[in-house]
């Protein structure tokens, strides 16, 4: 993670979303170097603390009672919180900690920040499928890759055309990892390219 300098020039005929999806499905913990995992790790541990501590803060506790007030309490825990989140409110109440103080980690050549969406993902993910230590890490590394990757290929243009890189890219980076966490139930290559043209179908309107 630490040499997101060194880039990779697709070959005309490989389309982007398969190259994505294919560094997704082979990425394994144990091909991982220890230089990649520590910065894993820190993330995870960066980002949690940033959900927690932005868990009390306004617009979570907005966000929280807007969702309370009309949906059921459900099973996975969010931190900073006392109250149980089903599975997609769980990750938009976390990632909406994490962001809500502007204190969650950037990633300033795509003028994106990875963490407040993908750690989310894989922690609720990751709760439902009781993912393992070596799992959340393949799925962070995998979330991060697909952030950074997008958000430097479209950056500056993105912002220019008065977009949130944000909105528009990390959305991939929270699919990749749901996709990843599903591995344990056998999730396939295709269903892996569904969610990212789903994120792309969610965030942009696009129907390609």
């Amino acid at each position: 993670m630490s040499h997101a300098e060194a880039l990779q020039t697709l070959h005309p005929d490989v389309g982007a979303t398969e190259a994505i999806v294919e560094f997704v499905d082979e990425l394994r913990h144990a091909a991982l170097t220890d230089e990649v995992r520590h910065y894993a790790r820190r993330h995870l541990l960066d980002t949690v603390g940033v959900m927690i501590a932005g868990a009390g803060g306004d617009v979570a506790t907005r966000a929280e009672a807007v969702l309370s007030a009309v949906r059921p309490a459900g099973r996975i825990p969010v931190p900073g919180r006392a109250r149980r989140a089903d599975l997609i409110d769980a990750a938009f109440l976390g990632g909406t900690a994490a962001h809500g103080i502007e204190l969650d980690d950037g990633y300033t050549k795509g003028s994106v920040h990875p963490g407040c969406t993908v750690v989310p993902a894989i922690l609720s993910a990751g709760y439902v499928k009781k993912a393992s230590g070596a799992q959340l890490i393949e799925a962070m590394v995998a979330g991060y890759e697909t952030v950074t990757a997008i958000g430097r290929a479209v950056h500056p243009d993105l912002r220019h055309r008065g977009f949130h890189p944000t909105g528009a890219v990390a959305v991939f980076g929270s699919a990749t990892p749901r996709a990843y966490a599903r591995r344990a139930l056998r999730s396939s290559h295709t269903r892996t390219r569904m969610r990212c043209g789903w994120s792309a179908s969610g965030c942009s309107s696009s129907t390609d």
